[in-house]
C-alpha cells in the first residue's frame, strides 16, 4: 500500500480545520510497517504464545510502561486475535485510523456504509 498520494479508504486524519491533510499520513507510514512486522511474527505463533504475548504486554502496561511504548504491539496482537477468532483481518487503514484514534485525532475513514 502507498502512502503518497493519501490513502483510498481513509479519509483523513484531521490535524487543522481545513486544507489538504495527506503530510497528516506520512508519520503513521512507520507505525503502519512497525505493526504488519510484528503482526507477520504473530501469525505464526500458537494461540498459547499469543495468550503469554498478551500477558507480558499487559503486565508491562499495569506496570505504569507508558502506553506509547506498547501501542504497536497491541494493534499488532488485536489484529492477529480478530483474523483467528472472528475471522476478519482488519485492514491497513483500519489500524491507521485507530492509531490517529489513540493519538486523539479526528478521523474521518469512507466505510462504504449506506
Amino acid at each position: 500500500m502507498s502512502f503518497e498520494g493519501g490513502i483510498q479508504g481513509l479519509g483523513r486524519l484531521i490535524g487543522r480545520p481545513s486544507g489538504n491533510n495527506n503530510n497528516a499520513l506520512i508519520p503513521y507510514q512507520e507505525k503502519l510497517a512497525a505493526v504488519n512486522g510484528l503482526q507477520a511474527v504473530l501469525g505464526t505463533a500458537s494461540d498459547d504464545d499469543l495468550r503469554e504475548q498478551a500477558r507480558i504486554v499487559r503486565q508491562r502496561v499495569t506496570a505504569e510502561t507508558p502506553a506509547g511504548s506498547t501501542k504497536l504491539e497491541l494493534f499488532a496482537l488485536v489484529r492477529e486475535v480478530a483474523r483467528r477468532e472472528i475471522g476478519l483481518r482488519p485492514d491497513d487503514v483500519q489500524i491507521i485510523g485507530g492509531l490517529g484514534l489513540h493519538e486523539s485525532k479526528i478521523v474521518q475513514m469512507e466505510t462504504g456504509e449506506g
